[in-house]
């Protein structure tokens, strides 16, 4: 499901910059943004589940969830075959490239309306 929402992302990317219309660029910047917010919540759901498999493991520590660098380090060891703190990263890498594009398509559309 993520993947054809990826690829449907993509299809808006290339149509917006085959075709020279601003509006259609920044609407396509538009929606990347709001796909990164989406991915942006995503992380945060991981992080949370991160921090409550350390809080059921060490029930004595306290970990947060705002400040959670010494969960992940905890985390690192206590599940060293976890994809969870990968999902993180590579959510967190999606959200930066997806961020990018979009402010790409939001100057590209700016650019090509003073351009008239």
């Amino acid at each position: 499901m993520f993947a054809g929402f990826l690829r449907y992302l993509l299809l808006l990317l290339v149509l917006g910059f085959s075709v020279r219309l601003g509006a259609l660029v920044k609407t396509t910047g538009y929606i990347l943004f709001m796909a990164a917010f989406v991915v942006y919540a995503m992380i945060w759901q991981a992080i949370w589940q991160l921090v409550s498999e350390n809080r059921q493991a060490y029930p004595d520590k306290r970990f947060g969830r705002f400040w959670w660098a010494p969960a992940w380090r905890v985390h690192r060891n206590s599940y060293p075959s976890s994809n969870l703190r990968r999902q993180i990263v590579m959510l967190f890498m999606l959200t930066f490239a997806l961020l990018c594009a979009a402010m790409v398509c939001i100057g590209y559309s700016m650019l090509h309306a003073t351009q008239r």
